[in-house]
């Protein structure tokens, strides 16, 4: 492959990587499945201390991109207890590790591929 084709793969891979982000859709988080499983037990079994904005709060923190430490953290709350015990459990637990909900970032504006422009090139040789 010579640099010329090199520059117009990469130039193709920068655009579809751009077009993808934006799309807000593709922008949203992805919660780990124990995650979604502690937020649909707050939905069913909601605190009675606790008014609807603030469960909505806990739902949003629960349902953003964590890794798996949060995640084992979150799960193991969850198999504490049962019913509205468990709930009270897993917003402690959210309070003490201070998640807070996941703001997604703002779409980047559309472009045409021959609007990514080189700016730098180099070249590693033997």
């Amino acid at each position: 492959m010579n640099a010329y084709s090199a520059w117009q793969a990469a130039r193709h891979d920068i655009f579809n990587e751009w077009s993808l982000a934006t799309d807000p859709v593709n922008l949203q988080p992805k919660a780990r499945p124990a995650l979604k499983a502690a937020a649909d037990h707050l939905r069913k079994y909601a605190p009675p201390d606790l008014n609807q904005e603030e469960i909505n709060a806990l739902i949003e923190s629960i349902e953003a991109p964590w890794g798996t430490r949060i995640e084992k953290q979150i799960r193991e709350a969850a198999e504490q207890a049962n019913g509205i015990e468990t709930s009270k459990v897993i917003v402690q637990v959210v309070k003490r590790l201070g998640l807070e909900p996941f703001r997604a970032p703002e779409p980047l504006p559309p472009v045409e591929e021959s609007e990514v422009r080189l700016v730098c090139w180099m070249s590693i040789e033997k």
